[in-house]
């Protein structure tokens, strides 16, 4: 069997073979705004070979119901955000009317540069998905 890992953007990325499977993990999809989104399932659909599967997995609005904002602070060395010592300032919130989920963090480095990363999570319900392409 051989398969193909992208390491890419797999939305701008023009599939040149038919798959009998294609696998999204980590819940990725739900990151995906929705015209990439489409985007992404019409090639999707378009590559998968007859009987071929797109497997992938979401989270389900349960998941934050129960979420409480949250906001903190940390000062590190250096890691993910930084190669240097840097300040982060991150919130959460959970918008349950759009069934969304926001993972905010303001990063400034030592010369208080900030750049500000927004990381949504779109849950779905069992009506919403699976697609219909």
């Amino acid at each position: 069997m051989r398969f193909l890992s992208l390491s890419e953007n797999y939305i701008s990325y023009d599939y040149p073979n038919p798959y009998d499977i294609i696998l999204m993990i980590y819940c990725d999809f739900g990151v995906i705004d929705e015209l990439s989104r489409d985007t992404l399932l019409t090639k999707i659909y378009a590559t998968l070979k007859p009987g071929g599967a797109f497997v992938f997995d979401i989270f389900r609005p349960q998941k934050y119901m129960d979420h409480k904002g949250t906001k903190t602070w940390s000062l590190k060395i250096g890691g993910f955000w930084r190669p240097g010592p840097h300040l982060g300032l991150n919130s959460s919130y959970w918008y349950e009317d759009s069934g969304a989920h926001l993972s905010q963090y303001i990063i400034v480095d030592e010369t208080s540069h900030f750049e500000v990363y927004n990381i949504w999570d779109k849950t779905y319900t069992r009506d919403e998905y699976p697609p219909s392409y």
